[in-house]
């Protein structure tokens, strides 16, 4: 008897989170390290620089169609969230906005496929996860403010996934 896998995303997300968590992250004045996080934490368990990853929990963003369901296949997009963020005492708001965004520019080349590359050494925007098709990062909007603390500043991004699942026997 044959079965289908359901869906892609928490193979694409465990995988995502690796690679973060390998990430080759931009130097930073005080060597803050970065805190990769499956899921919302309690903001007090934030460090000073964070990705956070997540599903949207939008039903209009994820969409699985059985179109193909003859040749035992149906196909799947969806989007998670992400958000980054600095903040640091001590610092200027400049190098704190700038951090923002040198930590989105390793999130995308993550997402393009950059430090997952096909064996040719093209870039693998699926990072090797069966089934997946295409992912594409879409940058949101970009807060900052000063705190008590000193200056804070965030981004948000969506990564948009597209997926063919198989029939598995």
């Amino acid at each position: 008897m044959s079965t289908f896998r359901t869906s892609t995303i928490p193979d694409y997300i465990d995988t995502l989170l690796d690679v973060l968590r390998l990430g080759q992250w931009p130097e930073f004045p005080n060597d803050a390290s970065v805190q990769v996080l499956d899921g919302w934490p309690a903001t007090d368990q934030l460090l000073r620089r964070y990705v956070v990853v997540d599903d949207t929990n939008d039903e209009n963003a994820d969409t699985q169609s059985w179109a193909m369901l003859g040749n035992g296949r149906k196909d799947e997009t969806y989007t998670l969230f992400v958000l980054i963020g600095v903040r640091v005492p001590g610092l200027t708001m400049p190098i704190v906005r700038r951090a923002v965004f040198d930590m989105l520019g390793v999130v995308e080349h993550v997402v393009r496929g950059i430090y997952t590359p096909y064996p040719n050494g093209a870039p693998n925007p699926t990072l090797g996860v069966a089934g997946v098709t295409s992912a594409q990062l879409r940058r949101g909007p970009h807060a900052q403010e000063w705190t008590n603390e000193g200056p804070r500043a965030g981004i948000t991004a969506a990564i948009e996934v597209t997926a063919q699942l198989a029939r598995i026997t």
